[in-house]
């Protein structure tokens, strides 16, 4: 969940979340590796970049079971539905 305060943005994640998200690393610019350094070479605009970037950093697997199918405990993930669909349960 993301709060926005104006000038402050709040987000409130579980444990899996925060460690695969990496939020901290993506403001990083001090070091050209880092995944903000990275993601800000990228050319949005370009179809081929974007798609090598995505190619280059998946989705880490626990974070895919997680969202996409609750880590395999159940139903109810934070993403379901058909194709098209929202979000439709968050957790």
């Amino acid at each position: 969940m993301v709060v926005d305060c104006g000038n402050v943005h709040v987000h409130l994640m579980e444990e899996t979340t925060r460690k695969c998200l990496n939020i901290e690393g993506l403001w990083d610019l001090s070091n050209p590796n880092s995944e903000g350094s990275k993601l800000r070479r990228v050319d949005f605009t370009d179809d081929e970049d974007v798609d090598t970037y995505v190619s280059e950093n998946p989705i880490p697997d626990d974070y895919a079971a997680k969202i996409f199918n609750d880590g395999g405990g159940g139903s109810g993930g934070w993403i379901s539905g058909g194709a098209g669909s929202r979000v439709l349960t968050v957790q």
